[in-house]
């Protein structure tokens, strides 16, 4: 009744016996790492492991690693065989050379990322690699090694082709707090939509005094409305940061209506919510309704937005779905928007979905009419 396990073996299969790898000899373990079964490489490299380093281990592991006529996996066994020995250590010399093979270059890159101190060159040269992987684990040991020298290189992969990398870059841009390369790349009129996009996002993962100063004095002279979008967008991501953990659970339905499970404020969120408030108050009704739904998403209290929006959604018609869509999910319905709503819900040219939203954000208000 609670389901069960079943083996399936080929018949007359005889799997071959397991070696004691405790007491197996080191010339043995060596040759077993380039066993075609993960089981046992994986436990024949424990077991080196657990011995003492000798020259002849070294040697060994080295020439399978860098042997090109073997297969990949037991390379790379050999290969971490000789790192995890290492680690936090300077770097080997004879590792880093290693990666001069293409195939394991993404390997030695993510195996020496933990090295203290690894050669810059090694990540700087897997930046430009031709395989999406390689560039990958090159900014993963960029930022695991602070190179924040090269975050212009890895700012380079803000535009890549592969997602992956792309989601990376402005991943690792942001642990390593290098706002100055994202405000290049939004100063430049030649940075593609990509990078300005991966630049934002690297921004407003950057709860930093410059980082707010900049997006706040950028919004006062830009007057490109797309570009304009992006700022705000980062601006209100910035008002809050993630709150600390205190040991309790989220429960079942942990908070899912915000990039942050737990809004909580920072030194720079009064700085934040002022200037949202004076963008608000200049903005234009297009803007005013992108600023109300950036500033709902981000989950920023502010009742003035939303009554700005309303009284603009009275002037403007192409106003009003914004408004309705920003009151519909609301526990309790401000009163200036009462007869927005009523139109709404009573105007068989209203949208389906703008009408239903209508309907849902009504049947919260307590008056008869």
């Amino acid at each position: 009744d609670v389901g069960y396990l079943v083996r399936v073996s080929p018949k007359g299969f005889t799997a071959p016996a397991v070696p004691d790898f405790g007491r197996t000899p080191e010339g043995q373990l060596l040759r077993l790492l380039a066993s075609p079964s993960h089981r046992t490489r994986l436990a024949a490299q424990r077991a080196l492991l657990r011995q003492p380093e000798t020259a002849t281990m070294t040697s060994g592991l080295l020439a399978l690693a860098g042997d090109r006529s073997k297969p990949l996996a037991p390379r790379v066994a050999a290969l971490y065989a000789l790192s995890q020995r290492r680690f936090g250590q300077p770097a080997d010399p004879a590792v880093a050379a290693l990666a001069s093979d293409p195939a394991l270059q993404p390997y030695v890159v993510r195996a020496l990322a933990d090295a203290k101190p690894a050669p810059p060159a090694l990540f700087a040269s897997a930046l430009g690699s031709t395989d999406a992987r390689t560039r990958n684990e090159a900014i993963q040991g960029v930022v695991r090694q602070s190179l924040k020298e090269l975050a212009p290189r890895v700012a380079i992969l803000l535009g890549d082709a592969d997602p992956v990398v792309a989601h990376t870059a402005h991943r690792g841009l942001a642990q390593l707090e290098a706002y100055d390369v994202c405000f290049a790349i939004l100063d430049s009129t030649k940075a593609t939509p990509a990078h300005r996009a991966g630049a934002l996002r690297a921004l407003q993962l950057m709860p930093l005094p410059a980082v707010t100063d900049w997006l706040i004095a950028r919004l006062g002279k830009d007057t490109d409305a797309e570009r304009r979008r992006g700022l705000i967008s980062a601006l209100c991501r910035l008002h809050s940061v993630e709150g600390a953990w205190q040991g309790n659970s989220w429960g079942t339905r942990p908070n899912t209506g915000s990039p942050l499970y737990q809004p909580a404020p920072w030194a720079d969120t009064p700085k934040v919510a002022a200037a949202l408030k004076g963008l608000l108050a200049r903005a234009s009704a297009e803007e005013a309704g992108f600023l109300v739904a950036a500033m709902s998403r981000n989950q920023i209290k502010a009742d003035d937005a939303l009554e700005r929006l309303i009284a603009l959604a009275d002037k403007d018609p192409a106003m009003a779905a914004r408004a309705i869509e920003q009151m519909a999910p609301l526990e309790h319905i401000p009163p200036a928007g009462i007869p927005l709503l009523i139109r709404a819900a009573q105007d068989p040219a209203t949208k389906p979905a703008v009408r239903a939203q209508a309907v849902v954000a009504l049947g919260k208000v307590d008056r008869p009419e």
